[in-house]
């Protein structure tokens, strides 16, 4: 086999079709016609003399041959954009771009302040931030479309590495004028009594929180249920009640604008952990690892941890 056939093109055409799972979306991703996509991926496997794609009524797959390229063909973009970002950092942190996925809480309020104030002393780094599930955080990190991610505790992952974790206790948010809020402390049975708004189903605070209603013999239903913090957010404040923790709405609390009671509840306060994560063996570019120690600095952590401790 001939390895000049691992052109550039090709390789990134087929990554974007491993990643979207179908040629059409990876044909809008790239803004390249779908009948291009195909030539280059039939030419793939005419060379390689292998299918690279179960092709699926709704989809395409890759086969074991397809997740091999897959990996040779990350590595060889993450290795890529390390060299142009290292070539970069020659001139010191005046150029370059930052690639973070978070779950949607962290993007109302956490991550953006601490993004402003990283850029106040690095102006021209990019940063680019995406809000999703944990989920899909992880998925981000795995191909590659995000350099770190901040989420709510994940299913431990080989492939993940946790460079940081911290307990994050669950408290009832409520705005100061709010009937709750001059309590020291709330009890499960008493969310049943007022209008409690909550993330679906699938997003971690609410997972834990079902969970533990269920051990206690019950089952609390919110009234109100979004998928955006910000939304929820609204709603505390036209006098509504949530859960959360206290870095995700710090500025908020900070104005004095809601109040953080904590829960009357060991277990939930020990349930859910943030956590930093990167792809394990990953080199971050340098703007991402000076990025970090704003993180940490907000984490309160005491020194950051090194590439060679998080394996």
């Amino acid at each position: 086999m001939n390895s000049k056939i691992l052109q550039e093109t090709s390789l990134r055409y087929f990554l974007e079709v491993v990643r979207c799972g179908s040629i059409a979306e990876a044909s809008l991703k790239l803004n390249v016609a779908s009948s291009a996509i195909s030539r280059q991926i039939a030419h793939l496997e005419s060379n390689l003399n292998v299918l690279l794609f179960e092709r699926k009524a709704r989809g395409m797959k890759p086969t074991s041959a397809g997740e091999i390229l897959a990996a040779y063909a990350l590595k060889l973009q993450l290795d890529s954009e390390r060299v142009f970002n290292e070539i970069n950092a020659l001139k010191g942190l005046d150029k370059g771009s930052i690639k973070i996925a978070c779950s949607t809480g962290f993007s109302l309020d956490f991550l953006p302040s601490i993004i402003a104030k990283f850029q106040a002393d690095y102006p021209g780094i990019q940063v680019f931030l995406h809000a999703d599930s944990g989920k899909n955080v992880i998925k981000q990190l795995k191909d590659g479309t995000a350099d770190i991610g901040v989420t709510f505790n994940h299913v431990p992952q080989s492939d993940i590495s946790v460079l940081h974790r911290l307990n994050a206790p669950i408290y009832c948010i409520v705005t100061p004028q709010h009937e709750l809020a001059d309590r020291k402390n709330i009890t499960l049975p008493l969310l049943e009594t007022v209008r409690l708004a909550l993330p679906p189903r699938g997003i971690v605070l609410r997972d834990v929180f079902d969970v533990r209603c269920s051990h206690q013999g019950g089952v609390i239903e919110p009234i109100f249920t979004s998928n955006t913090i910000s939304a929820i957010l609204s709603y505390v404040l036209a006098g509504g009640v949530t859960l959360s923790t206290e870095l995700v709405l710090k500025s908020y609390l900070n104005q004095n604008l809601i109040k953080a009671i904590p829960l009357k509840d060991n277990i939930l306060n020990n349930s859910l952990s943030i956590e930093v994560c990167k792809l394990s063996g990953r080199i971050l570019p340098d703007a991402a690892r000076v990025f970090l120690e704003y993180l940490y600095d907000e984490l309160a952590v005491p020194e950051m941890v090194t590439e060679e401790q998080d394996t």
